[in-house]
């Protein structure tokens, strides 16, 4: 553990959001800070409410893109504080829009801006930290740094470069005593959108979801204070890094699809106050659709919620579907049930007490707003886990889960014990179908022996 009270620390970027909430919590916790921005009315507004004595804070107006104002900069902190402990590269700028429709100077300003002055500052500090009292870099990067998003290009390549520079620097930095911390925060109420470089891109983006900075501010000194090497913040991002570490290549069809819709469309939305980590890429709180194999019929649609690992089994019961059967559907990745629920019921009561105001409506409602079909949903879990969302589900769902007691010498067959594997989904799919009359009943009957199931094994509620 890192005690705060009377460390010496230097923040970029502290004239607002991100920067300014650490500067002002920072001072609450007994450190001596020094902040810089380009923007110096903000800076003295902020040593001006300090917490603390005159002392405890102060500013200094620097772009830290300059050479001299870097050293400038790090002159100051010393004579004023005698030394510094922690630094934190939080400074950065973002441009929105894709990249054939760029600049190569909104290329450069953004690598100058977002890498090389923290670089070079991190490279001026380092003699100076290696003399101070529990020393280290605090490198605020991006769900950008550690997944590439659309329309974010340039902004994802520094933050990626951020992300490198921090681990490299992470071994290189044992020999001083230096500790490097990154951060990976996803959607931010932040002022980052309100000065892109550029604003052209598609996706409707609705910032005041995201991460109150105080809230962005409390986790950084929490992982100073713990030593964390890398704290990632926000669902979004949390989800994000899941899927693309254990699903990468859905996560690409994911956004390849979303890209296509976008600009199949001609219709633009401008962002809504700074960059989102694809807000299309739900969290906790939120389900995905993967790309739709198959043609689509007149019949109604197929959607299969997946949730962990049981999610390939609804990716391959949608290759079945489309192959065999010439059916197209939809898979969601489905993260928390519970968490579903509880969004759904917080709106439900939201509009129960509040019979005048415009009713609110769950993610759930709104996502699932112009589906309809069937919904079939697999679960390692008992059934009673996705049944927690059936009620806003259009017409409910068909849940397949881990009911009863089974024990197999691999998951394969585990899975087929529980009827939750790709051919049981697949025939619960088809057997909705039947049911709502898009099918014949033999086509069901003809699957059962296609899919090699037995209709006569015991029920694993009761084996």
């Amino acid at each position: 553990m890192r005690r705060l009270s009377g460390l010496r620390m230097l923040i970029t970027g502290a004239s607002s959001g991100i920067g300014n909430c650490l500067a002002q919590q920072a001072q609450l916790r007994g450190i001596r800070v020094a902040v810089t921005a380009r923007k110096g009315d903000r800076l003295r507004l902020l040593t001006r409410s300090a917490a603390g004595s005159e002392d405890s804070v102060i500013s200094v107006e620097a772009d830290l893109t300059s050479e001299d104002d870097r050293q400038r900069l790090v002159r100051t902190v010393v004579d004023r504080f005698g030394g510094l402990d922690v630094l934190i590269n939080n400074a950065g700028v973002a441009s929105f829009g894709h990249f054939s429709d760029s600049s190569e100077d909104v290329l450069r300003k953004i690598m100058e801006v977002n890498f090389f002055a923290p670089a070079e500052l991190t490279r001026l500090c380092i003699p100076i930290l290696a003399q101070g009292e529990q020393p280290a870099i605090v490198n605020i990067a991006s769900m950008c740094g550690r997944r590439g998003l659309p329309a974010w290009t340039e902004y994802s390549a520094s933050k990626f470069a951020l992300c490198g520079l921090s681990e490299a620097l992470r071994g290189e930095m044992a020999r001083f005593g230096i500790d490097v911390l990154l951060i990976v925060p996803g959607l931010t109420q932040t002022g980052l959108g309100r000065n892109l470089l550029r604003n052209t891109g598609r996706m409707e983006i609705d910032f005041g979801k995201g991460m109150t900075p105080e809230f962005v501010a409390s986790k950084i000194l929490s992982a100073l204070e713990r030593n964390r090497s890398e704290t990632v913040l926000g669902g979004e991002a949390r989800w994000m890094l899941r899927v693309h570490r254990f699903f990468p290549r859905l996560l690409d069809r994911l956004l390849a699809r979303k890209v296509r819709r976008l600009y199949a469309s001609g219709q633009e939305t401008e962002v809504r106050g700074q960059k989102s980590e694809v807000r299309d890429q739900k969290s906790e709180v939120r389900g995905q659709k993967s790309e739709v194999r198959g043609q689509k019929s007149e019949m109604p649609s197929v959607h299969l919620f997946g949730s962990g690992p049981i999610l390939r089994e609804a990716l391959r019961a949608q290759e079945i579907l489309a192959e065999r059967y010439g059916i197209g559907a939809d898979v969601w990745s489905a993260t928390s049930y519970k968490e579903l629920r509880r969004d759904a019921l917080e709106a439900e009561r939201w509009n129960l007490l509040h019979p005048g105001e415009k009713p609110k409506r769950s993610y759930l409602e709104r996502v699932l707003e112009k589906e309809e079909g069937v919904f079939i949903a697999a679960s390692d879990y008992m059934k009673a886990v996705p049944e927690m969302i059936d009620r806003w589900v259009p017409g409910g769902l068909y849940p397949l889960g881990t009911d009863g007691f089974g024990r197999s010498e691999d998951r394969t067959r585990l899975r087929r014990f529980f009827e939750v594997d790709a051919e049981l989904i697949t025939l619960a799919a088809l057997s909705q179908l039947a049911r709502k009359g898009a099918i014949k009943p033999a086509t069901v009957e003809k699957a059962v022996k296609e899919l090699d199931i037995d209709p006569e094994k015991p029920n694993p509620l009761r084996a």
